[in-house]
């Protein structure tokens, strides 16, 4: 069994994105609670489209996995913070470099996609351990 873990840089700047979001949340709720003493104020509900973004761009931070385990059955298990996915590696097709995203990569199997974080301390060795588990395996720009 080989466990790959993300660099401790990439899991502070992550962390301090997740810290940034929930500043702004906190102030988009502060503004809709408090009430406007100014009649000529926008309507305190149109912070709410701004929250329910900044909400999605949270659960997109914490969707990555954090941490990726090569088991002894050959099968691969993608831990993040809000779930866990474990996979055969027959059932990967192809690990690609997103060209609009630097620094992450997507994933793709028979029962859909997950996206990585490049910055794992030691990705290249999972890589080639995953090439010698499943030879079908495209990897490109990684």
């Amino acid at each position: 069994m080989k466990t790959f873990t993300l660099t401790k840089q990439y899991i502070i700047f992550s962390l301090l994105t997740l810290g940034i979001y929930t500043l702004f949340v906190a102030i988009g709720l502060a503004l809709m609670v408090t009430e406007s003493r100014n009649s000529q104020a926008p309507d305190k509900w149109l912070a709410l489209p701004f929250i329910l973004v900044i909400l999605v761009m949270c659960f997109l931070t914490l969707r990555p996995p954090y941490r990726l385990t090569i088991r002894d059955d050959h099968c691969v298990e993608f831990k993040s913070l809000l779930r866990t996915v474990v996979i055969a590696s027959h059932e990967i097709k192809s690990i690609k470099a997103r060209i609009l995203q630097p620094g992450m990569a997507e994933l793709k199997h028979e029962k859909g996609r997950i996206q990585l974080a490049l910055q794992f301390d030691g990705f290249y060795e999972f890589l080639g351990t995953l090439k010698k588990l499943n030879p079908d395996i495209e990897i490109r720009g990684c």
